[in-house]
Protein backbone atom coordinates (compact mmCIF):
# COMPACT_ATOMS: atom_id res chain seq x y z
CA UNK A 1 0.00 0.00 0.00
CA UNK A 2 2.89 2.12 0.85
CA UNK A 3 4.07 3.28 -3.02
CA UNK A 4 7.89 4.27 -1.26
CA UNK A 5 10.05 5.46 1.02
CA UNK A 6 8.23 2.93 3.16
CA UNK A 7 11.48 2.23 5.44
CA UNK A 8 12.07 5.65 5.72
CA UNK A 9 8.39 6.35 7.11
CA UNK A 10 9.05 3.47 9.59
CA UNK A 11 11.64 4.94 11.36
CA UNK A 12 9.99 8.67 11.75
CA UNK A 13 7.20 7.07 12.69
CA UNK A 14 8.92 4.90 15.68
CA UNK A 15 10.83 8.26 16.61
CA UNK A 16 7.87 9.73 17.38
CA UNK A 17 6.29 7.13 19.51
CA UNK A 18 8.65 7.23 21.53
CA UNK A 19 8.98 10.73 21.69
CA UNK A 20 5.24 10.92 22.57
CA UNK A 21 5.80 8.59 25.24
CA UNK A 22 8.77 10.66 26.90
CA UNK A 23 6.62 13.80 26.06
CA UNK A 24 3.34 12.50 27.72
CA UNK A 25 5.13 10.74 30.05
CA UNK A 26 6.83 13.16 31.25
CA UNK A 27 4.34 15.60 31.91
CA UNK A 28 1.79 13.06 33.66
CA UNK A 29 4.42 11.73 36.25
CA UNK A 30 7.44 14.54 37.31
CA UNK A 31 5.07 16.95 39.52
CA UNK A 32 5.57 21.21 38.58
CA UNK A 33 6.92 20.52 35.53
CA UNK A 34 4.82 22.91 33.28
CA UNK A 35 5.18 25.66 36.24
CA UNK A 36 5.95 28.75 35.68
CA UNK A 37 4.62 29.01 32.15
CA UNK A 38 0.92 27.67 32.64
CA UNK A 39 0.19 30.64 34.92
CA UNK A 40 2.28 32.60 32.76
CA UNK A 41 0.53 32.12 29.80
CA UNK A 42 -3.06 32.08 31.06
CA UNK A 43 -2.97 27.94 30.06
CA UNK A 44 -5.31 25.42 32.05
CA UNK A 45 -3.59 22.28 33.98
CA UNK A 46 -6.26 20.06 33.02
CA UNK A 47 -5.64 21.22 28.90
CA UNK A 48 -1.98 20.02 28.78
CA UNK A 49 -2.39 17.09 31.57
CA UNK A 50 -4.97 15.63 29.48
CA UNK A 51 -3.03 16.06 26.37
CA UNK A 52 -0.11 14.44 28.22
CA UNK A 53 -2.53 10.94 28.71
CA UNK A 54 -3.32 11.23 25.06
CA UNK A 55 -0.30 11.02 23.68
CA UNK A 56 1.08 8.56 26.43
CA UNK A 57 -1.58 6.26 25.60
CA UNK A 58 -1.36 6.82 21.90
CA UNK A 59 2.51 5.89 21.46
CA UNK A 60 2.18 2.28 21.94
CA UNK A 61 -0.88 2.28 19.50
CA UNK A 62 1.10 3.78 16.96
CA UNK A 63 4.32 1.34 17.24
CA UNK A 64 1.15 -1.42 16.59
CA UNK A 65 -0.05 0.38 13.95
CA UNK A 66 3.41 1.18 11.77
CA UNK A 67 4.02 -2.83 12.33
CA UNK A 68 0.58 -3.58 11.21
CA UNK A 69 0.36 -1.33 8.27
CA UNK A 70 3.50 -2.54 7.01
CA UNK A 71 1.62 -6.22 6.93
CA UNK A 72 -1.15 -4.93 4.68
CA UNK A 73 -3.25 -3.27 7.25
CA UNK A 74 -5.73 -0.72 5.72
CA UNK A 75 -6.95 0.95 8.57
CA UNK A 76 -3.45 0.48 10.44
CA UNK A 77 -1.97 2.70 7.86
CA UNK A 78 -4.93 5.22 8.86
CA UNK A 79 -4.52 5.09 12.61
CA UNK A 80 -0.78 6.11 11.86
CA UNK A 81 -1.40 9.04 9.47
CA UNK A 82 -4.33 10.16 12.43
CA UNK A 83 -1.65 10.00 14.46
CA UNK A 84 0.94 11.71 13.02
CA UNK A 85 -1.35 14.54 12.23
CA UNK A 86 -2.61 14.48 15.90
CA UNK A 87 1.16 15.03 17.17
CA UNK A 88 1.90 17.74 14.34
CA UNK A 89 -0.96 19.57 15.65
CA UNK A 90 -1.50 19.71 19.37
CA UNK A 91 2.21 19.67 20.32
CA UNK A 92 1.88 23.01 18.27
CA UNK A 93 0.76 24.37 21.16
CA UNK A 94 3.48 23.23 22.92
CA UNK A 95 5.72 24.89 20.79
CA UNK A 96 3.91 28.37 19.73
CA UNK A 97 2.44 28.85 23.22
CA UNK A 98 5.94 28.50 24.62
CA UNK A 99 6.32 26.39 26.64
CA UNK A 100 9.94 26.30 27.56
CA UNK A 101 10.30 23.40 29.63
CA UNK A 102 13.25 20.89 29.28
CA UNK A 103 11.31 19.14 26.82
CA UNK A 104 11.30 21.83 24.28
CA UNK A 105 13.33 20.51 21.62
CA UNK A 106 11.06 17.07 22.09
CA UNK A 107 8.06 19.32 21.03
CA UNK A 108 9.85 21.23 18.27
CA UNK A 109 10.59 17.30 17.26
CA UNK A 110 7.43 15.83 17.86
CA UNK A 111 5.79 18.54 15.16
CA UNK A 112 8.22 17.51 12.31
CA UNK A 113 7.72 14.22 12.65
CA UNK A 114 4.56 14.60 12.73
CA UNK A 115 4.27 16.69 9.70
CA UNK A 116 6.73 14.97 7.87
CA UNK A 117 5.15 11.39 8.41
CA UNK A 118 1.58 12.64 7.49
CA UNK A 119 3.27 14.79 4.48
CA UNK A 120 5.28 10.63 3.38
CA UNK A 121 1.75 8.81 4.40
CA UNK A 122 -0.34 10.96 2.02
CA UNK A 123 1.83 10.87 -1.04
CA UNK A 124 2.63 7.46 -0.74
CA UNK A 125 -0.74 6.23 -0.80
CA UNK A 126 -2.75 5.50 -4.08
CA UNK A 127 -5.82 7.23 -3.60
CA UNK A 128 -7.61 5.11 -5.91
CA UNK A 129 -6.03 1.58 -3.82
CA UNK A 130 -7.82 3.65 -0.86
CA UNK A 131 -11.03 3.81 -2.51
CA UNK A 132 -11.35 0.17 -4.26
CA UNK A 133 -10.61 -0.81 -0.76
CA UNK A 134 -13.81 0.24 0.75
CA UNK A 135 -16.65 -1.76 2.45
CA UNK A 136 -19.95 -2.42 0.89
CA UNK A 137 -21.30 -0.95 4.03
CA UNK A 138 -18.99 2.19 3.96
CA UNK A 139 -21.29 5.52 4.35
CA UNK A 140 -18.93 8.73 2.65
CA UNK A 141 -21.85 11.07 2.74
CA UNK A 142 -22.01 10.80 6.21
CA UNK A 143 -18.23 10.79 6.83
CA UNK A 144 -18.83 13.79 4.45
CA UNK A 145 -21.20 15.28 6.64
CA UNK A 146 -19.09 15.38 9.65
CA UNK A 147 -16.17 16.72 8.37
CA UNK A 148 -18.14 19.71 6.68
CA UNK A 149 -19.60 20.69 9.94
CA UNK A 150 -15.98 21.72 10.94
CA UNK A 151 -16.87 24.72 8.68
CA UNK A 152 -19.30 26.19 11.67
CA UNK A 153 -15.86 27.13 12.77
CA UNK A 154 -14.82 29.40 10.19
CA UNK A 155 -17.40 32.34 11.37
CA UNK A 156 -16.77 31.83 15.35
CA UNK A 157 -12.83 31.89 14.99
CA UNK A 158 -13.30 35.11 12.59
CA UNK A 159 -15.22 36.74 15.00
CA UNK A 160 -12.62 35.74 17.90
CA UNK A 161 -10.21 37.23 15.38
CA UNK A 162 -11.46 40.25 14.59
CA UNK A 163 -12.03 40.98 18.26
CA UNK A 164 -8.52 40.11 18.96
CA UNK A 165 -7.45 42.80 16.27
CA UNK A 166 -9.66 45.55 17.91
CA UNK A 167 -8.83 45.05 21.51
CA UNK A 168 -5.27 44.43 20.61
CA UNK A 169 -5.37 41.72 23.51
CA UNK A 170 -4.42 38.07 21.86
CA UNK A 171 -6.73 35.41 22.78
CA UNK A 172 -5.51 32.83 24.74
CA UNK A 173 -6.54 30.35 21.83
CA UNK A 174 -4.81 32.28 19.31
CA UNK A 175 -2.69 29.16 18.05
CA UNK A 176 -6.37 27.56 16.87
CA UNK A 177 -7.10 30.01 15.02
CA UNK A 178 -3.63 29.36 12.59
CA UNK A 179 -3.88 26.00 12.80
CA UNK A 180 -7.50 25.53 12.23
CA UNK A 181 -7.83 28.38 9.86
CA UNK A 182 -4.99 27.97 7.90
CA UNK A 183 -4.96 24.17 7.64
CA UNK A 184 -7.36 22.00 9.15
CA UNK A 185 -10.56 23.35 8.48
CA UNK A 186 -9.33 24.13 4.46
CA UNK A 187 -8.19 20.11 4.66
CA UNK A 188 -11.23 18.88 6.12
CA UNK A 189 -13.64 20.57 3.79
CA UNK A 190 -11.89 19.86 0.88
CA UNK A 191 -12.28 15.91 2.18
CA UNK A 192 -15.57 16.30 2.29
CA UNK A 193 -16.38 17.02 -0.50
CA UNK A 194 -14.33 14.87 -2.47
CA UNK A 195 -16.39 12.41 -0.01
CA UNK A 196 -19.29 13.54 -0.86
CA UNK A 197 -18.67 12.83 -4.89
CA UNK A 198 -17.19 9.56 -3.98
CA UNK A 199 -13.69 10.74 -5.29
CA UNK A 200 -10.70 8.58 -4.45
CA UNK A 201 -9.10 11.64 -3.59
CA UNK A 202 -11.38 11.91 -0.09
CA UNK A 203 -11.21 7.99 1.06
CA UNK A 204 -7.90 8.34 2.81
CA UNK A 205 -7.27 11.95 4.03
CA UNK A 206 -11.29 11.72 4.93
CA UNK A 207 -10.30 8.83 7.40
CA UNK A 208 -7.48 10.40 9.04
CA UNK A 209 -8.76 13.78 9.52
CA UNK A 210 -12.18 11.41 10.85
CA UNK A 211 -10.00 9.95 13.15
CA UNK A 212 -8.41 13.06 14.36
CA UNK A 213 -11.44 14.42 14.99
CA UNK A 214 -12.85 11.08 17.13
CA UNK A 215 -9.41 11.62 19.14
CA UNK A 216 -9.85 15.44 19.47
CA UNK A 217 -13.59 14.87 20.85
CA UNK A 218 -11.90 12.88 23.65
CA UNK A 219 -8.90 14.77 24.35
CA UNK A 220 -11.24 17.86 24.74
CA UNK A 221 -13.95 16.03 26.64
CA UNK A 222 -11.52 14.99 29.36
CA UNK A 223 -9.87 18.77 29.44
CA UNK A 224 -13.48 19.84 30.28
CA UNK A 225 -15.07 17.62 32.46
CA UNK A 226 -11.52 17.79 34.43
CA UNK A 227 -12.68 21.61 34.78
CA UNK A 228 -15.83 20.62 35.91
CA UNK A 229 -15.16 18.31 38.18
CA UNK A 230 -12.45 20.69 39.83
CA UNK A 231 -15.11 23.68 40.38
CA UNK A 232 -13.14 25.31 37.46
CA UNK A 233 -15.75 27.61 34.62
CA UNK A 234 -16.80 25.33 31.87
CA UNK A 235 -19.16 25.65 29.51
CA UNK A 236 -21.73 22.25 28.58
CA UNK A 237 -22.29 23.35 25.30
CA UNK A 238 -19.10 23.20 24.44
CA UNK A 239 -18.75 19.72 26.60
CA UNK A 240 -21.76 18.71 23.97
CA UNK A 241 -19.70 19.54 20.70
CA UNK A 242 -16.38 17.78 22.19
CA UNK A 243 -18.63 14.67 23.00
CA UNK A 244 -20.05 15.01 19.49
CA UNK A 245 -16.69 14.89 18.07
CA UNK A 246 -15.71 11.66 19.58
CA UNK A 247 -18.94 9.80 18.96
CA UNK A 248 -19.68 11.31 15.52
CA UNK A 249 -16.37 11.12 13.86
CA UNK A 250 -15.55 8.01 15.38
CA UNK A 251 -18.75 6.10 13.87
CA UNK A 252 -17.49 7.87 10.74
CA UNK A 253 -14.25 6.47 11.01
CA UNK A 254 -15.00 3.35 11.63
CA UNK A 255 -17.56 3.33 8.56
CA UNK A 256 -15.06 4.18 6.33
CA UNK A 257 -12.39 1.36 7.46
CA UNK A 258 -13.93 -1.29 8.95
CA UNK A 259 -14.08 -4.17 6.68
CA UNK A 260 -11.16 -3.41 4.74
CA UNK A 261 -8.92 -5.86 6.09
CA UNK A 262 -11.43 -8.44 5.31
CA UNK A 263 -12.36 -7.48 2.01
CA UNK A 264 -8.04 -6.97 1.56
CA UNK A 265 -8.09 -10.54 2.02
CA UNK A 266 -10.99 -11.93 -0.18
CA UNK A 267 -9.89 -9.79 -2.72
CA UNK A 268 -6.16 -11.59 -2.48
CA UNK A 269 -7.78 -15.03 -2.11
CA UNK A 270 -9.72 -14.24 -5.26
CA UNK A 271 -6.33 -13.44 -7.09
CA UNK A 272 -5.66 -16.89 -6.15
CA UNK A 273 -8.16 -18.67 -7.42
CA UNK A 274 -9.16 -19.79 -4.23
CA UNK A 275 -11.65 -18.12 -1.07
CA UNK A 276 -10.36 -17.12 2.19
CA UNK A 277 -13.49 -19.84 3.92
CA UNK A 278 -11.72 -22.60 2.25
CA UNK A 279 -8.28 -21.74 3.90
Amino acid sequence: MIRRNETGLTILGYALAVLLAVCGGTGIFVPGFYEPWLERYGLAYSQVFVQDVVSLALAPILAIAIARARRGSYPALVVWAGISLFAAYYFSFYGMDKLATPLYPAYLAVIGLGFYSLAGLLSAVDPEDAAARAPSRAAPRFGAAVLGMTGLFVPLWTILVIRMIRTTVVEPAATVFLLDLSFLIPAALYAAVMLWRRRPEGWFLGSVLLFKSFVSGILLSGGTLWDAFAGRAWDPAQLGLYLFLAGAGGAAFLSLTTGFARESRNAAAARRGGSPAAR
